[in-house]
């Protein structure tokens, strides 16, 4: 089991459509996870869906937690919540 945070879903092209996604997001949720193997940031980077919506990454600082050839699937919302910000927390399962 490997626990991530979500990054990037803030950020002015996504954070309304994230915010009232987070209205309906419900712990033990899935996500759906894909590798951007072209971003031009981070090679390594890994995309997060939620409902077909792409609302984020997999925080920089997690990606070492992943081994590349691990399954990406099944993971689901491990935890929410909002103080100053939205946080969401996912679980991938192994």
């Amino acid at each position: 089991m490997i626990k991530v945070a979500v990054a990037g879903h803030n950020i002015p092209e996504r954070k309304e459509l994230v915010a009232e996604l987070f209205k309906v997001m419900k712990i033990g949720d899935t996500v759906k996870l894909e590798r951007e193997p072209s971003n031009p940031f981070d090679r390594n980077a890994i995309r997060v869906f939620y409902k077909g919506h792409h609302i984020g990454y997999v925080g920089r600082k997690y990606i070492h937690l992943i081994p590349v050839d691990h399954d990406l699937e099944p993971a689901h919302i491990d935890n929410l919540y909002q103080a100053d910000f939205m946080h969401i927390g996912i679980i991938i399962l192994d």
